[in-house]
């Protein structure tokens, strides 16, 4: 497939890859986190966010403007694998990260 811009310049599809991939997190309980996936391509790449198991975690992420995942108020049930998958009309790419989130540690003190 070849297209025509208006310069009369020939272009070629080019399918999704990344420029920046996202990489594995450690968050404590309560924190925030963001994972990024900045994708090129042409045209240009959709992006979207999913976990292994499917379970997102529903009203506290956000994707930003920069197509990167971004998770307030992480839980230990956060915990998994996020993928970030990456698909225009030449392609899919996708790429996975880890999160893993460590519980508050309290420490009680009283009396002996």
């Amino acid at each position: 497939m070849t297209l025509l811009h208006k310069s009369n310049k020939l272009c070629f599809p080019v399918r999704p890859f990344f420029n920046k991939e996202p990489t594995d997190g450690i968050v404590l309980e309560g924190g925030s986190v963001t994972f990024q996936c900045a994708v090129g391509g042409d045209p240009p790449p959709n992006v979207i966010w999913k976990r292994d198991d499917g379970k997102m975690p529903v009203g506290r992420f956000e994707i930003l403007h920069d197509k990167s995942l971004h998770i307030e108020n992480v839980i230990l049930q956060d915990e998994g694998v996020y993928i970030c998958d990456a698909e225009n009309d030449v392609g899919t790419v996708s790429a996975r990260a880890s999160l893993s989130v460590h519980g508050k540690l309290y420490i009680k003190v009283g009396y002996v």
